[in-house]
């Protein structure tokens, strides 16, 4: 390693990323401009090599291996703004890949967000925590947040990364506990977890209680979700409007408290799936059979034998469909 380069290790701070035991990993990873220079530090254990490749320019960067567990630095010379680049990666076993930066992109979650949580107002906490696909500068990736106070490091990890909790330590954005990142080249459809090193020194892997998805009931794999589109074809506006201006007073009402599970073990026919939209069917015809004027759904997101023990709170139970499946027969029940 060169001198100027060596002369700019905080050694106290790598240590910190190489033993993932910190909760500022933007502090020292990432691009970072010295003087008329820039330096860029990245964290791939077990890498062999890794070369920058700026963008819209011709040209490339090897990196100087600054700690043998994989962390790697780079001066680049004389630029007057930062510039948006990629990672090519070699391992000793002859695999590579190439990765955009996750420590170009800042955290998004803002000083008005943080007092609404810890206010216990933020009424729509659940668009900013969790697993969130979207675009930012034009790269594709996902953007992960999550509420952890007795953190002392947290990772994502996931199929992107091969579960590797060194890959893609979290920073925390406030003392409260919320700890984001962006992860470019993550995907709909990946599996994830929270890795946490408490307090105590023990490291734990946790789903995402902000999920969407998860791969099983247990909910133990979080999923990553494609955000829902406000294109579905609702037809209850009749329904809707009536709903408010409606009042049961002094009439007749009945209830029918349903479990889904039990419905769909009673219509299915043997060796076919039963989906939200049977139930939009079946079950309505049932209801109107039996002149019920409402039903009431036991748990609809995840959950074990019994309904109520509930595993993700914001996953709709895959078993039957998709979200888009049960908005379906939500808008059924309504017609």
């Amino acid at each position: 390693m060169n001198k100027k380069l060596y002369k700019l290790m905080n050694w106290p701070e790598i240590e910190e990323i190489v033993y993932a035991d910190g909760v500022s990993p933007h502090r020292i990873l990432g691009c970072h401009k010295v003087g008329g220079n820039f330096l860029i530090q990245t964290f791939f254990p077990g890498a062999q090599s890794v070369v920058i490749h700026p963008e819209r320019e011709e040209g490339s960067f090897p990196m100087e291996l600054a700690d043998e567990e994989g962390f790697f630095a780079a001066l680049i010379p004389a630029r007057k703004e930062a510039f948006r680049y990629s990672y090519h990666v070699t391992y000793p076993d002859g695999t590579v890949e190439d990765v955009y930066d996750p420590y170009l992109f800042e955290p998004l979650i803002d000083r008005e967000d943080i007092i609404q949580f810890n206010s216990g107002i933020h009424y729509h906490i659940y668009k900013k925590l969790g697993a969130h696909p979207m675009t930012r500068d034009g790269i594709l990736g996902v953007n992960f947040a999550v509420w952890a106070p007795d953190a002392t490091r947290l990772s994502v990890i996931g199929t992107f990364n091969a579960w590797d909790g060194r890959r893609h330590q979290m920073t925390r954005v406030d003392p409260c506990g919320i700890f984001e990142l962006f992860v470019p080249q993550a995907k709909a459809g990946d599996a994830y977890q929270f890795e946490l090193r408490l307090k105590d020194g023990n490291i734990i892997r946790k789903a995402d209680p902000y999920a969407f998805a998860c791969k099983d009931e247990s909910g133990a794999l979080s999923v990553v979700c494609e955000t829902i589109k406000d294109d579905f074809p609702w037809t209850d506006e009749r329904y809707m409007e009536a709903r408010k201006k409606r009042s049961f007073t002094g009439k007749p009402f009945s209830v029918c408290e349903l479990s889904l599970d039990a419905f769909a073990e009673a219509f299915r026919k043997e060796g076919t799936p039963y989906t939200y939209r049977d139930m939009a069917t079946d079950l309505v015809k049932y209801l109107q059979q039996y002149a019920f004027h409402a039903v009431e759904l036991q748990p609809v997101v995840e959950h074990g034998v019994n309904p109520f023990e509930v595993t993700a709170h914001y996953a709709i139970k895959g078993a039957y469909g998709t979200r888009e499946d049960f908005m379906a027969l939500i808008d059924a029940l309504h017609a």
